[in-house]
């Protein structure tokens, strides 16, 4: 499996990426609603059928553009994407701007990203990509894994009650997100960790907790 933007880059030393421009751009502590897929609705974890994503991943602009946007850390690390997120705190990437006034063109970054990862014809129908770290933002491609929304829903429903774990983060999803967000901006040089660590502890008031037990 080859990562997007190449082998990561252990620790926090590479420089932070700021948004690129383009719509799906988002300051910290403001969401973009999801409005939908190239050729599909509106849930972020569907499987992006009618979009062409041979096309899109050979471009290398485009690429670029995505790579932009994905804080890469660790190989074991979640890298955070830095650009739009819905509601759901799915990453939005805007791989082509088509004529409209809608955001027709907008994908779900973590299905471009896995795409990238494994092909264009690597998501079949009907298949969805979870995220095994279960934090929306994450475009590792380590923590990713196909299956189905059935897979996916049990997966939230065996881990969302686990005290200090990512879904249960008292801010939500976005609000999670929003706050890594804000702390990958707001870091100074060589406190990125720290930064980030901090972000994600705020939403466990308690310091409470619990593995998971499988």
């Amino acid at each position: 499996m080859t990562p997007p933007g190449g082998e990561p880059r252990p620790g926090s030393s590479a420089a932070v990426p700021r948004p690129a421009g383009g719509e799906e751009d988002t300051a910290p502590g403001r969401s973009t609603p999801d409005r939908g897929e190239l050729g599909a609705g509106t849930d972020p974890t569907a499987s992006g059928e009618g979009v062409p994503w041979a096309t899109l991943l050979a471009d290398g602009e485009t690429v670029a553009r995505y790579r932009a946007h994905v804080l890469r850390r660790g190989p074991d690390e979640c890298w955070w994407w830095t650009g739009g997120l819905t509601d759901t705190a799915h990453g939005t990437f805007r791989a082509v701007s088509l004529p409209g006034r809608t955001r027709r063109g907008t994908v779900p970054a973590h299905l471009f990203g896995y795409r990238l990862a494994h092909g264009p014809d690597s998501l079949p129908a009907g298949l969805v990509v979870r995220h095994t770290c279960d934090e929306p933002p994450c475009q590792n491609p380590a923590h990713w894994l196909a299956g189905t929304r059935g897979d996916n829903n049990r997966d939230a429903a065996s881990r969302r009650r686990l005290a200090g774990h990512a879904l249960a983060d008292v801010r939500g999803a976005v609000g999670r997100a929003r706050a890594v967000q804000a702390a990958i901006a707001a870091a100074r040089p060589g406190e990125l960790d720290a930064a980030i660590a901090a972000a994600l502890a705020a939403g466990n008031p308690s310091g409470a907790h619990q593995d998971a037990l499988f």
